[in-house]
Order: C-alpha cells, then structure tokens, then sequence
C-alpha cells in the first residue's frame, strides 16, 4: 500500500512510500515541466517500486523560487537534498533536460558518497558528450521561443494562445534552457551502472544516433528502445516506458 508523504521537503513534494519497496525511483521532469508530469507513476508500478518525483525550483510547488540556470549548483543542491533518502536501492529517470539532471547528479554522488544508482533510465536528450545541436534560444526574442515551443509539440495551441498564462510560463521555460543551453560536459570515467534509453524517430531532440551514443557513459549494460510519439513521448507512451522499467529494474536486481 502507497502511502503519500508531507510536502515538507520542496524536492520531494510528490514522494510515495511504499511497505515493500525494493527500488526508490527519482523521477527528473523536462524543461518547462515540474515533478507533477511523474505524480500518478506510483499508481501503475508495483508495490516494490517507490516514485519519488524530484521538483526543481521555480514551477508549480515552488513557483516563488529562483529557478536555476547552471548546471552545477543546481546538481551540488539536488544532490545534498536526495542523499538522505539514497538509503536503500535507488535508481535515476529523466526526460529531456531531466536526463542531463539524472546523469549529472549520479555523477556526483558517486564522487562525494560512493554510491550510484542501479539503474539509469534516459528519455527525449542525446548524449551529454555530443554537445548541444540545436541554436541556443534562451536569451532570443519572444517569438523564437514561442517557435522552439512550438517544434518540441508539448503545449497545446490553445495553451499558447493564453497570453496571461505564457507570460507565467515563459520566464520559467527560459531559465530551464539556459540551464541546458549552458551545460558543459566534462569527461569523466563511465557510470558502472545500466542505462537504458528511450527515443522515437518524430523527436527532433534526439534521434537513434544520438541515444545511441548513451552507450559511452556506462561499463555495464545498455540498452536502447525505439516508441513511438514526438519529443514528449514519455507522457504519450508511458505504459510502455513504465513496463520497460519495470523490466530492467527486475533484470538489474537479478530476477529477470
């Protein structure tokens, strides 16, 4: 039985507890998005699987915080806050610049506590050691963002069209690109961890080349699986995704 936690914590304001859990899963949302895109995952994983959606600053519970646009105080900050709660099996999934945050920040606990995730599960972003290869448009007038928004195809015109609420929307969304328009890539030994990566031919993100090369940042096992949607598949096609985990989490703690 799902037992739903206090907000106490900012980061964790979605979190499940779970009687018999065996895995915690971190849940890192895409740029514009907040921890409530992972809220009802809990619902359709089994009881041995814990979904803790991580909430980065400024969107929806935080609203009136200062979002990040740098990557390293926002992986130092998010790493200081999980470590209490990497306290049994955990694993990292991201979508979009949510996988640039899930890589980094088990990067980072494995430098500071010695500890990384058992698995890592990647959505919607190409290997951070490719570099960026879409034009930066964080600091571009109104109108190309709009366009960029437009092109990634997860917001509803009728949603665009609402200028009170794009007006909210657009100076968050800004900083989330600045955050990974700004991201440098340092070389660092492979994780020991698997990876597993998710991608579709329609995202315009990252095609099979560029999740392909995923594969670098492990020395254990990769996997790599095509569905089927645009840049936000991982809401279009979650039951697959989430059946997808499940599986590799069972096969990673040696049942499968």
């Amino acid at each position: 039985m799902a037992i739903r936690r206090g907000a106490a914590d900012p980061w964790l304001p979605f979190c499940m507890t779970k009687a018999r859990r065996r895995v915690r899963l971190f849940c890192f949302h895409h740029s514009g998005g907040g921890a409530s895109a992972f809220r009802r995952w809990s619902d359709d994983l089994p009881e041995d699987i814990e979904v803790w959606p991580v909430q980065l600053p400024g969107r929806e519970t935080r609203l009136q915080e200062r979002p990040f646009t740098r990557m390293t105080p926002l992986v130092q900050a998010l790493a200081l806050a999980l470590r209490p709660h990497l306290n049994q099996p955990f694993a990292f999934l991201g979508h979009s610049m949510g996988s640039y945050i899930a890589f980094e920040v088990a990067r980072l606990v494995r430098k500071d506590v010695r500890l990384e995730p058992i698995h890592l599960f990647v959505a919607g972003h190409q290997a951070p050691q490719l570099g960026r290869r879409l034009t930066a448009v964080h600091d571009a007038p109104e109108d190309a963002l709009m366009e960029r928004i437009r092109l990634l195809a997860g917001t509803p015109d009728e949603v665009l069209q609402q200028r009170e609420l794009m007006q909210i929307m657009l100076p968050i969304i800004r900083a989330d690109l600045e955050l990974i328009e700004t991201y440098e890539y340092a070389p660092q030994e492979p994780l020991s961890c698997p990876i597993s990566v998710f991608w579709t031919r329609q995202d315009f993100v990252a095609g099979e080349r560029e999740a392909n090369a995923w594969s670098a940042q492990t020395s254990g096992a990769f996997r790599m699986r095509e569905l089927e949607g645009d840049h936000f598949f991982v809401h279009s096609a979650r039951p697959a995704i989430q059946r997808a985990v499940c599986d590799d989490l069972k096969a990673t703690l040696g049942e499968g």
